[in-house]
């Protein structure tokens, strides 16, 4: 007689397809193996993370700034690690020329009457790369390559060629962008 009404109430439930409703058919907490998580509520903010047959795991957010690090089986908040000076010389070594971060002998040519000050910045196209040509009267004495992006000057050296009155500034530059 009990299976009879329970029946009879679940009939009630289905809808015109033939299925049940999940908010008026179904009560309790849904398992794993019918399609749920196993679990009525889920704290806000946090991250799930699949727990096999079990109800997923969860990660707090932690601390702000914190990011998700693996330990090899499982995830936690964890401040993001400090860069090392080993890790950045190892990135900067293996930079390509003129990569964002390196750092490069550049001169401005006496065609762009660029003054260079300590920390200014300027873009690779008012600049070339230091030393590329021997000089050669015209007073230019700097190779013909351009830098891409954008510069800032660790200091500068002005240089005067006696013959034609042409200025040089060549510097130490840090690319930064």
């Amino acid at each position: 007689m009990t299976q009879a009404l329970n029946l009879g109430l679940l009939g009630n439930n289905v809808n015109t397809s033939g299925q049940v409703s999940l908010t008026a058919g179904v009560s309790g907490t849904l398992p794993m193996a019918n399609g749920g998580l196993g679990t009525t509520t889920l704290t806000a903010n946090n991250v799930l993370l699949g727990n096999g047959g079990s109800s997923p795991q969860v990660v707090a957010p932690g601390t702000s700034g914190n990011v998700l690090t693996s330990n090899g089986s499982t995830w936690t908040s964890a401040a993001a690690p400090a860069p090392s000076t080993a890790n950045v010389l190892a990135a900067t070594a293996s930079a390509s020329l003129g990569a964002v971060g390196t750092y490069a002998f550049l001169s401005t040519p006496t065609s762009t009457n660029l003054v260079i000050n300590p920390g200014s910045t300027a873009a690779g196209s008012s600049l070339r790369y230091a030393g590329g040509s021997a000089f050669n009267g015209t007073g230019n004495g700097v190779s013909a390559t351009t830098p891409a992006g954008t510069w800032r000057a660790m200091g500068y050296e002005r240089s005067v060629f006696a013959c034609c009155n042409h200025f040089v500034y060549g510097t130490v530059f840090l690319r930064i962008s």
